[in-house]
């Protein structure tokens, strides 16, 4: 791992941030504005872990970041605040925050330390006999209790596991709807975990932790020498609907201008020939599922009819599916990867254009994403090839 660029944020920053952090279920609940705040330095003996397990993978990567930071001058367990960084693998910012130890009286009338986040970091710490630096929080203990309880036995019952057997038991949830009580740390921040876990395994099984939920990234496939990034939009079912988080490259929608729908387009026909074949080996194609694809008429007056649907290993997203599974304008959002940026990808600073599959004005119109995350229902004129594509899949896990 190798930063780049590292920007430092001060104590009064990380606490007034950490009051901005929503409950995931409940964005508008902020669990932590009212509580009490303090940045302190603790042995983890005093630290009483929750999750039964740490990943070798895990504790390996936050050793990888410890290093990257010592080569900044800045200590990985006494960060005196967090730090935003840039590495050389990925271009989006991500944040580093100290881990987050809440106050959590129980029932038999002891009240623990318990850690929220940053579950191998901490063990990192306790691997070297370091104290570590945490938020340590008083939330509201009958309104935000933590979703789990407290390991009876301490450190003493977490093991390092390389991966998870089906039906492993991560922790002791409290109650039933447990997510309820999840927190949502990027409400305040930006890309929480990213080096320590924000990458999943494309075969790791779906589990009641945040690895493989909506927002979740993983690596699957390279292409033009790049490892694909992708983002998790759906999870259920034994699979997983995948889209790149960044653009890959850029295309017309269609080579010819003429009347047209995704069909019949010839993005359609790169990405399910050229494209499958050169991006992923063939055990990655054969865990790619065959998806059903409804191509809906435009919303315009008259509606531009959508085409017959389809049947595609490799898709795009349609306008309404980009508006349902981005919050907002900023997610939609889109950077192009290296190699997108040495084509003549659209873009405006940081941010590229980049396609939808739905129709536009007219049959010679696409919907596309522009550079500021806008979706324009109009689209723009199939030949133009100029904008970015995000190809979207379905993996069985």
């Amino acid at each position: 791992m190798k930063i780049v660029k590292i920007v430092r944020h001060t104590p009064e920053e990380l606490l007034e941030n950490m009051r901005k952090v929503s409950m995931m279920k409940r964005p508008d609940d902020k669990c932590y504005r009212d509580a009490e705040l303090r940045l302190v330095s603790m042995h983890t003996d005093d630290i009483a872990p929750a999750q039964r397990y740490v990943l070798s993978e895990g504790v390996l990567r936050a050793r990888e970041l410890e290093w990257a930071l010592a080569e900044h001058g800045i200590d990985l367990f006494n960060l005196c605040g967090y730090v935003s960084i840039w590495r050389d693998d990925c271009e989006d910012q991500i944040d580093v925050l100290p881990p987050v130890v809440e106050m959590s009286p129980e029932a038999d009338g002891s009240c623990v330390n318990i850690l929220n986040d940053g579950m191998h970091r901490v063990y990192l710490a306790r691997m070297e006999r370091k104290t570590v630096q945490v938020v340590y929080a008083k939330p509201d203990p009958v309104k935000y209790p933590y979703y789990a309880y407290p390991l009876v036995n301490g450190w003493k019952d977490v093991e390092i596991k390389e991966d998870l057997p089906e039906g492993y038991i991560k922790k002791w949830h409290r109650i039933e709807n447990y997510k309820s009580l999840y927190r949502d740390f990027n409400t305040g921040f930006v890309n929480v975990g990213g080096p320590r876990g924000h990458f999943s395994k494309p075969d790791k099984a779906l589990s009641g932790d945040n690895s493989l939920i909506p927002g979740a990234r993983m690596r699957f496939g390279r292409y033009k020498g790049e490892e694909i990034v992708w983002r998790v939009l759906e999870a259920g079912a034994g699979e997983l609907l995948l889209i790149s988080e960044q653009a890959l490259d850029c295309a017309p929608y269609n080579k010819t201008y003429e009347d047209v729908s995704w069909e019949k387009s010839s993005l359609r026909a790169w990405l399910n020939g050229e494209f499958l074949q050169e991006a992923f080996s063939g055990d990655e194609k054969a865990r790619i599922a065959d998806a059903k694809v409804k191509n809906d008429n435009s919303a315009g007056d008259p509606p531009v009819w959508g085409g017959f649907d389809t049947l595609d290993k490799v898709f795009l997203l349609s306008r309404e599916e980009a508006e349902k599974y981005f919050a907002n304008y900023k997610e939609r959002a889109c950077r192009p990867t290296a190699y997108a940026k040495t084509r003549h990808i659209y873009r405006e600073g940081e941010f590229c254009r980049w396609w939808l599959r739905s129709p536009g004005a007219s049959s010679k119109n696409a919907v596309y994403v522009n550079e500021e995350g806008d979706v324009f229902a109009n689209g723009f004129t199939v030949h133009f090839d100029s904008n970015g594509v995000r190809p979207v899949i379905r993996i069985r896990i």
